[in-house]
């Protein structure tokens, strides 16, 4: 028997034929047992497309006793199309994803301000919003602006021209702004997402977007519960026709552009390469700019009997509730591991999550199932941040002050450790060494810091800085690599590429010379005035000329 496992634009590479090309698979047929009704297997998807992106705005009032506890009783909830109405804004909690809208005025704040596609030649050409996809919902909503909740709006479709992927000329962008977590003193978002997916449109493939309509939640409690079009869709059109993901074209960068007036979490990170940040303040509003190049990221899939699974993953599932976390392909009822067929998937980038995809890479005899391209990312929250692990210099969380980015399966996502021990920040990365084809998975890695914060982390004066990037692999030696290091318009930025996994510590120490001097300019009035020194200052009356 043949088990059909759904996958969202997977791209893999076939070796049937003189030049394998990348294409679109929604159905993999993996050889496997019959599970309907037998238990006693297990499994793992791991790929994180879904993890970045929300396929509708909406927003949820609530009013629930003992919020945030494992005593909560849920009371009643309501969908709202505007904060204003009562059973949001007098409700004990809100939660809410609010997709931004393309910008259509100088004035308009919250939304997308554009995206250019950039080829290889470094030719821009400026993307053009062709419709809202879907084009109307019952679930977009008004925000309150004082209160820091943007409007929620609609995904969009663009296209850039003469620009095309295997799929067509359409690119989805789903932009959003989420508050999910339970404090009811909070109304401003927690994490903004982005995406950018080739996409097509394809029909008869869903029945319908949702199943519960604004209003009084049904008899189960289930007003959030948004019955989207699952794994083979991006976004349900409506109607049953829903667009469906493809690979990005070789050879071409994009460059998003979100005009907001919301602050920013510290950190983020994401499924893109080499990238290029400018946060630009207009008053009360900003523009933040996010420039890269997508991203090939390794997916992994097992399905195995529980007999036939290393002795460390057993061990890791059979702990405490371990194994219950996946989709259910098979449930006897009798609560063991036996009486179910259980598929895990993606969870999120914390270090349990990192820890057991380790577990899982000799299940699949350390090789990928195959690859997706993308360009993703995603702000941490607060908690996530943690921001105590880095120090003081990182303590804000009123601004961006770094930027990780990776191709690797699995990452955490918390800011870069600092070790104070070695001066180095450490961070960890993991996927399978193989890829599909057999040949070793390349590794890639991007830290974006800010100058100051970098500086303030080494106690280093304003002078030009160097760093050292090394990759200690799992077996302890220190990889060949080729790294970068430039420092442009008050951000640090530092690249490694060319390891191998499974699972290796990236480690970037910062250096400065001691006693070096340099020059600073200063102006007062139409004067300038050079001054130079291990620590130079202006004189009084005079400031520091800007860059």
């Amino acid at each position: 028997m043949k088990i059909k496992i759904l996958f969202l634009a997977l791209v893999l590479s076939f070796t049937n034929s003189v030049q394998a090309q990348p294409i679109l698979i929604e159905q993999l047929e993996i050889g496997g047992p019959e599970v309907r009704n037998t238990g006693g297997y297990s499994g793992i998807y791991y790929e994180d497309t879904f993890y970045f992106m929300a396929a509708q705005s909406g927003l949820i009032g609530m009013n629930s006793n003992n919020f945030g506890t494992r005593e909560a009783k849920q009371v009643e909830s309501f969908v709202c199309r505007s904060y204003s109405d009562p059973n949001c804004s007098k409700a004990d909690e809100i939660i809410y994803h609010a997709l931004l809208d393309e910008c259509t005025s100088s004035n308009q704040i919250n939304c997308i301000q554009g995206v250019v596609a950039i080829k290889a030649d470094g030719t821009e050409v400026i993307g053009k919003k062709t419709q809202n996809y879907p084009e109307k919902s019952d679930f977009t909503f008004t925000g309150d602006p004082k209160l820091g909740i943007p409007d929620g709006g609609l995904p969009s479709l663009w296209t850039f021209d003469g620009i095309s992927h295997q799929g067509g000329d359409k690119f989805l962008l789903f932009i959003k702004f989420s508050k999910n977590n339970y404090n009811n003193a909070q109304t401003n978002p927690e994490k903004l997402t982005g995406g950018i997916f080739p996409a097509s449109i394809a029909t008869n493939r869903f029945e319908g977007p949702f199943k519960i309509k604004p209003g009084k939640a049904d008899a189960l409690g289930h007003s959030w519960y948004m019955d989207g079009p699952g794994g083979k869709c991006l976004s349900s059109g409506g109607e049953g026709d829903c667009a469906i993901g493809w690979p990005h074209p070789e050879n071409i960068k994009y460059r998003l552009e979100i005009r907001t007036s919301i602050n920013v979490s510290a950190f983020m990170h994401g499924r893109i390469t080499d990238p290029l940040i400018s946060i630009k303040n207009t008053g009360s509003t900003k523009v933040i700019s996010i420039q890269a190049s997508p991203v090939k990221v390794p997916v992994i899939y097992a399905w195995k009997k529980n007999s036939e699974l290393p002795e460390a993953l057993n061990a890791y599932l059979n702990t405490g509730n371990n194994w219950v976390g996946g989709a259910y392909q098979y449930n006897d009822g009798s609560g063991t591991r036996e009486g179910v067929a259980l598929l895990r998937g993606f969870e999120n980038y914390s270090q349990q999550s990192f820890d057991e995809y380790l577990l899982w890479l000799p299940a699949i005899n350390d090789k990928s199932t195959g690859s997706k391209s993308l360009w993703v990312f995603r702000t941490l929250s607060n908690n996530e941040s943690n921001l105590d692990n880095v120090g003081k210099c990182f303590s804000s969380n009123q601004e961006l002050l770094g930027f990780v980015s990776t191709n690797a399966g699995v990452y955490i996502s918390a800011p870069p450790t600092f070790n104070t021990k070695t001066q180095t920040l450490d961070y960890k990365v993991a996927s399978p060494h193989l890829d599909e084809n057999g040949n070793e998975n390349i590794g890639s890695y991007n830290l974006v810091l800010r100058s100051d914060r970098a500086r303030c982390l080494y106690g280093f004066t304003n002078a030009p800085i160097s760093a050292t990037v090394s990759v200690l692999s799992s077996g302890g030696g220190n990889q060949t690599i080729t790294t970068t290091v430039n420092e442009k318009n008050g951000w640090l930025y530092l690249s490694a590429n060319g390891f191998t996994y499974s699972s290796p510590v990236i480690k970037v120490k910062l250096n400065q010379a001691k006693n070096q001097k340099y020059s600073i300019s200063c102006v007062k009035g139409q004067v300038t005035k050079k001054v130079t020194g291990t620590k130079p200052k202006c004189p009084a009356g005079y400031k520091l000329k800007s860059s």
